[in-house]
């Protein structure tokens, strides 16, 4: 957590490192590395999580910087509003799909009703805790904030 939060702070404050790692050359080898990774299945002894951390920062980084990448969309904009809801929600809604879709045989067809299921009703029930909990104690914060 504290590479993404390093890298968060950097691209606030403007580094000018930050714009070196930000190269599209750079971020696209990251990128490809990453899955390569992936797709190898690849394995430290120490550290992986922290390698990992910083692969996908730069990639985050490289995307973020990138004025041709469009980011804030409707869609974004809609997803960064409910994102508490689906952190939270998420788990609870997997769980309860496991329990509940039972495996047929079908491993392509409980795949595609498994994510489907739980990717609709993890956006919906995030939708619905937003406008009718968070937004509720959001207007209240805004009451108290001092800027």
């Amino acid at each position: 957590m504290a590479i993404g939060a390093f890298m968060g702070f950097s691209v606030a404050r403007k580094k000018k490192w930050v714009n070196y790692i930000s190269h599209y050359i750079l971020v696209t080898a990251f990128i490809l590395l990453s899955i390569g990774l992936w797709f190898f299945r690849f394995k430290l002894s120490y550290f992986q999580d922290e390698f990992f951390a910083v692969i996908f920062s730069v990639v985050i980084v490289g995307v973020v910087n990138n004025p041709k990448v469009l980011i804030d969309t409707k869609v974004s904009s809609f997803l960064g509003k409910i994102s508490y809801g689906i952190y939270i929600y998420h788990w609870l809604i997997i769980m309860l799909a496991f329990k509940y879709i039972h495996y047929d045989g079908n491993l392509m067809q409980y795949n595609i009703l498994l994510y489907s299921i739980v990717f609709i009703a993890t956006i919906l029930i995030s939708w619905l805790s937003y406008i009718s909990y968070e937004r509720f104690f959001l207007n209240i914060k805004k009451r108290y904030s001092t800027h």
